[in-house]
């Protein structure tokens, strides 16, 4: 399954569009994408989804509509297409294949994970659901949660869905705490500073490199203290993804799984998708992108 199996308001964005491992109105399954910015999804290449059947997946005999699988495919889709267009090809068809596989995988995998915070009686309160719509508007840079509402319906994406998807994303944190992980050490927030910062300087001096050659008073880094909060919220989402990755991989072996956008694994390719389908053993590999 995906590394990031989706605790976080970058669910949101994902089925927004925006930027950022998302989920669903009922059948609550989610995945996650890399898009460019708020420009309506509509604006981008359509994806050809003929081929989907209605029915995506069945977990446990919970269904994954085709519907829900294209709010969250097509960002994704539309990202790489647009990046094959700027070099001027197209979207090789065993690529949009195992995207697809993908994000089925993923969905499949958030589905188990939603499951199994149920089972476990775990809730999300209204004032829970507001806080990661607001935290989705604050990530995404829009003013408020009202913004954040109209600019998903504007792309076509329902208030309840979005709903859903915050609701979703509560859940899968409180699963993330009732399993247990170590919050990060001040150590491991240091040391992800001091990678943060020699990646900034290298692209400060690249930048340079590729100016004028005049001078010219470079950005100055943000200091520890004003990275800490943020770089500590950013290892905890990590922490917590990490004991869902490996809840799920167990949840698998017991599953019953069907996903007809299991692609077959080509020889020595690893595909994304491996394992992701139907069956206990066979799907317990997903877990590498």
């Amino acid at each position: 399954m995906s590394k990031k199996l989706l605790s976080s308001a970058a669910m949101l964005a994902l089925v927004l569009g925006l930027s950022a491992c998302g989920d669903s109105d009922d059948s609550g399954d989610g995945s996650e994408a890399d898009a460019g910015s708020s420009s309506s999804q509509s604006a981008g290449p359509e994806p050809d989804l003929s081929d989907v059947p209605d029915v995506v997946a069945t977990v446990n005999g919970e269904e994954i509509s085709k519907d829900d699988f294209e709010t969250r495919y097509q960002p994704a889709f539309q990202s790489s297409a647009q990046q094959a267009q700027m070099q001027g090809q197209e979207l090789p068809e065993e690529q949009r294949k195992q995207m697809q596989a993908q994000v089925a995988t993923q969905m499949i995998d958030t589905e188990l994970a939603l499951q199994e915070a149920k089972d476990r009686d775990l809730e999300a309160s209204d004032d829970e659901i507001e806080a990661q719509l607001k935290e989705a508007a604050e990530q995404q840079q829009l003013s408020s949660v009202d913004e954040l509402l109209s600019t998903a319906e504007e792309q076509g994406v329902s208030e309840e869905f979005l709903r859903g998807n915050a609701e979703d994303s509560v859940l899968l944190e409180k699963l993330a705490e009732d399993l247990g992980y170590e919050e990060p050490t001040e150590k491991e927030l240091k040391e992800a500073y001091k990678q943060q910062k020699q990646q900034m300087e290298s692209q400060m001096e690249a930048q340079q490199s590729q100016g004028s050659g005049e001078s010219s008073s470079a950005p100055e880094v943000p200091s520890f203290k004003d990275q800490r909060d943020s770089i500590e919220k950013e290892l905890t989402q990590q922490k917590q993804n990490e004991v869902l990755v490996a809840e799920v991989k167990k949840l698998k072996k017991d599953a019953d799984i069907e996903n007809e956008l299991e692609v077959e694994e080509s020889s020595g390719s690893g595909s994304s998708s491996e394992g992701s389908g139907g069956g206990s053993s066979s799907s317990e590999g997903s877990g590498e992108k």
